[in-house]
């Protein structure tokens, strides 16, 4: 989705349009180069991809809500997304499991460090906590309809990134009890927990769009449209 053949250069256009959609991430990269996610050789960089990703279907996302009348803090979605991995290398080096992650709470500082408002950081941390997960279905959905849309719409999209693609949550759930077969029991209600937040977020954006319709071609299209954009503006600006 990102760069499927970065072996002999990958698709040229499409590496192009997401440089663009990256530079308008500096900030957010810096701290990512900083939380070591950069290092490719050790197999980190697509680490940073997937940050990529998430943060451009959660944009995607947000403007087809938005399109329908409901607000949604765009900015907040935009940066918070290009944040909510940025501690996985610290993670895995500290040995932070499932379940485990709040009693280190990395992320959070990390991004503190960086100067990031508490704002951003309960954003851009709770797709990697979502204690509602281990609720019962009553709890749940008096739960549901309390988060902010923002912190629902990156967990929600972040459930449905594989590394770099864009997947069905059922994909995504057996993929994942694959990967993690002790875990089958918690991905069967991850499944079930996102399937609900997939209703509400749906229901709130236009009438037309469906998960279907949230796919690599459409995220794909907004942000070589934005590419596009931002050229054409640098041009103008050079006459």
């Amino acid at each position: 989705f990102v760069d499927t053949t970065p072996h002999t250069g990958g698709d040229l256009k499409k590496r192009a349009a997401w440089s663009v959609w990256a530079s308008k991430h500096l900030d957010e990269l810096r701290t990512a180069k900083s939380a070591a996610l950069f290092s490719r050789k050790e197999g980190w960089g697509n680490v940073v991809e997937h940050l990529l990703v998430v943060n451009a279907a959660s944009v995607f996302l947000a403007k087809k809500i938005i399109s329908a009348n409901h607000p949604v803090n765009i900015q907040l979605v935009d940066t918070a997304s290009v944040l909510h991995d940025i501690a996985k290398r610290r993670d895995k080096e500290m040995g932070v499991k499932r379940g485990s992650e709040h009693q280190f709470d990395l992320t959070a500082e990390i991004l503190r460090k960086a100067g990031y408002s508490d704002t951003v950081i309960e954003a851009a941390t709770y797709s990697g906590r979502v204690p509602e997960i281990d609720l019962d279905d009553t709890e749940q959905d008096k739960r549901i309809s309390s988060i902010p849309i923002e912190h629902l719409i990156i967990a929600y999209v972040d459930s449905r990134v594989r590394n770099t693609n864009i997947v069905s949550l059922e994909k995504a759930r057996d993929e994942n009890k694959q990967k993690i077969p002790l875990d089958a029991n918690f991905y069967d209600r991850w499944y079930r927990y996102y399937q609900k937040v997939e209703k509400q977020l749906f229901s709130l954006a236009e009438d037309a769009f469906t998960p279907s319709g949230f796919s690599e071609d459409n995220v794909f299209k907004m942000v070589q449209e934005q590419s596009h954009q931002t050229q054409n503006l640098e041009s103008l600006s050079k006459k």
